[in-house]
């Protein structure tokens, strides 16, 4: 499920590496945001497979989510930002750590900036004030308050039990502090979110 507004510099490169997981997913929705750059006219005509909603203008991230998650129908839903992209095992490694776990909601991996290889997160911790620290990026399966709006896997089950009047995430957030919101509403219904170490991206 991917949100794009202007992507065309990066959709390319985030879809490619969607469709050469060892894992592919089985459906793929990108809801565009009244993009001008040509992006959605792009994705026609290069991934004509790829479901293309299309908005008249920007509803914002949240509410894009939202549009694409509601078109999935399966077992599990990857949020991905369109300059995000994902090693060629992300979804393999993800699936296989959330499976047998019925109690994690979602699980994200490590996410390395693009222009310096520069490793950068992996889920977050709430501190004061509503702020958020990364976790430390260990070699081992970090248990983490929430996973980044950028790169995660969800469990529908779970997005559906978090769902909020039809909203999974809130889209009183435009941009920004949804997936903050969105692990609250997790941590108080009692689920679990995961950082792996195997899995990685870069953003």
């Amino acid at each position: 499920a991917l949100t794009n507004w202007n992507g065309l510099q990066h959709i390319g490169r985030c879809l490619e590496c969607l469709h050469e997981q060892t894992n592919p997913p089985e459906q793929i929705v990108v809801v565009d945001n009244g993009s001008t750059d040509g992006s959605k006219e792009w994705i026609r005509q290069h991934y004509p497979a790829v479901l293309l909603i299309e908005n008249e203008h920007n509803t914002g991230f949240a509410a894009g989510y939202n549009q694409a998650i509601r078109a999935t129908s399966t077992p599990y839903v990857i949020i991905l930002n369109t300059d995000a992209f994902l090693a060629r095992d992300f979804i393999e490694k993800a699936t296989e750590a959330i499976n047998p776990r019925p109690e994690v909601a979602a699980v994200t991996g490590r996410t390395f900036q693009e222009a310096t290889d520069e490793l950068i997160s992996g889920g977050f911790f709430l501190r004061r004030q509503i702020r958020i620290v990364h976790s430390d990026l260990s070699d081992e399966i970090v248990e983490v308050f929430g996973v980044t709006g950028s790169v995660a896997l969800f469990r529908r089950d779970a997005l559906d039990r978090l769902a909020v009047a039809d909203q999974f995430f809130d889209e009183a957030y435009f941009s920004y502090g949804e997936d903050i919101d969105l692990a609250w509403r997790a941590q108080l219904q009692g689920w679990k979110m995961l950082a792996l170490p195997s899995a990685a991206a870069h953003h």
